[in-house]
């Protein structure tokens, strides 16, 4: 198939002008309200579901925000998921400076504006597993969180924090899916995987209250990525998860995956930045950095591929073929394509041939 590049950009750009920009992310909220006769809470449980889980290289936290009584402070307590540390679970508390870590809990002090305590467990929390967190007082002033895996009963405890209550605000609570990339320059609607959770209502003091949702709602950056509908949160809508395009141990490799114009070859997976792809809602297949996979000599009947600046040309969009297992550049109708390993990947005819890989599905929406 013969196409001239430029041309077929303008068009590209004419029909689907670019509508989301660098530095923008999903993500959604619910908020609870109590019964007025509710003045302070001693205890509180939250339960939360990762129900798909967005890949090992997503930056993504899945927490309920709290207010304390008689202070201006507040915190979270949730599940985390760093391209750098993997999956753990957290506990913040604002304007605190002393703490009690719990076993494998790393804690940290910061200053300035956000001043506070962060303790974080590395924990290989699972994919459709409901965790319930006891946030607790525990004597005087001291809050205590305990994770309880409700499908065996297996608890784990992050710690306590020192506060300057003695209560837990019913006011205030707000379960949050908040994608941690929103400060980078490089973040973009169609760069940030997809993820799903469900966060139940929360109760008070051992079940003696119940919160409900008084209202939900999404950022203003990515709305129309991002859903609620009861005590389900999606985000990322249309995207798929961020993973490697993989034949086995061998994935697709855009250099040290920041460069511009990097040539895209085979190397060992690695779970780093090179090789970690998304695939939007408008076609695209982007790095973290916001680059995007490219053809850039599609006129060729082995076409190479790099990763370039995210342009709207339509030498830059996909879509999955065959059994899911083929990648096709959608100007070139050609199939991406490995040659030996370390070598620069092609787009060619789609025959099957070092054309299948194991890519970030798309997950089933809700």
């Amino acid at each position: 198939m013969k196409a001239t590049k430029s041309l077929y950009s303008l068009l590209w750009l004419l029909l689907f002008p670019i509508v989301a920009h660098a530095g923008e992310v999903p993500g959604t909220y619910a908020k609870y309200q109590w019964d007025a006769s509710v003045a302070g809470l001693t205890s509180v449980d939250y339960d939360i579901t990762v129900v798909v889980y967005p890949g090992s290289r997503a930056n993504i936290r899945w927490a309920n925000w709290f207010r304390l009584v008689g202070s201006s402070n507040g915190g979270y307590v949730g599940m985390e998921n760093r391209a750098n540390g993997g999956p753990s679970f957290v506990f913040s508390v604002r304007g605190a400076m002393q703490y009690q870590a719990g076993a494998g809990v790393t804690c940290v002090t910061t200053g300035g504006q956000n001043a506070g305590v962060t303790c974080t467990m590395p924990y290989n929390w699972e994919q459709g597993t409901n965790y319930q967190f006891h946030l607790a007082y525990e004597g005087g002033q001291w809050l205590g969180v305990t994770v309880t895996n409700l499908f065996t009963n297996q608890s784990v405890t992050l710690g306590s924090i020192l506060t300057d209550a003695t209560s837990i605000s019913p006011g205030g609570m707000v379960s949050r899916t908040k994608y941690l990339e929103a400060n980078s320059p490089n973040a973009s609607c169609y760069n940030q995987p997809y993820t799903d959770a469900t966060f139940s209502a929360p109760s008070g003091n051992g079940g003696q209250y119940t919160g409900t949702i008084s209202e939900t709602g999404t950022a203003t950056t990515c709305a129309s990525f991002s859903g609620v509908y009861r005590d389900e949160q999606w985000n990322g809508q249309g995207n798929s998860l961020r993973g490697p395009i993989a034949d086995g141990n061998i994935c697709a490799t855009a250099g040290n995956g920041y460069s511009v114009g990097a040539a895209v070859t085979t190397k060992s997976c690695n779970n780093t930045a090179s090789q970690a792809w998304v695939l939007g809602s408008d076609g695209t297949m982007r790095l973290q950095s916001n680059l995007c996979l490219d053809v850039v000599n599609p006129d060729s009947p082995a076409g190479q591929v790099i990763v370039d600046q995210c342009n709207g040309s339509a030498t830059q969009t996909w879509s999955f073929g065959g059994g899911r297992d083929l990648l096709i550049n959608n100007l070139t109708g050609y199939c991406l394509t490995q040659g030996a390993f370390g070598a620069q990947l092609t787009v060619q005819e789609c025959t099957g041939y070092n054309q299948s890989w194991s890519l970030p599905t798309l997950p089933v929406l809700p």
